[in-house]
């Protein structure tokens, strides 16, 4: 089945799930979600990729921790 332009695949909207309840006080790396979600970095990577394409999240270039939810992204 064919996926719909603007539709998250189910490894993006667990991450995001995950990132809701895990911002404060802090972001979680990449490592960290990869950990508790049982993911492959790479994964975790292409799906906060997709994320950022659909402004759920913006990512901070050279920060493990650089993960910052939208307003998209909170709601």
């Amino acid at each position: 089945m064919a996926r719909k332009a603007k539709e998250l695949t189910a490894h993006s909207r667990q991450i995001l799930d995950f990132l809701r309840s895990h911002e404060e006080p802090i972001p979680p790396t990449r490592a960290e979600i990869a950990v508790a979600l049982h993911l492959h970095t790479s994964t975790v990577q292409n799906s906060l990729k997709q994320l950022q394409e659909f402004g759920y999240v913006t990512l901070l270039p050279r920060t493990s921790r650089g993960i910052v939810l939208t307003e998209l992204g909170r709601s």
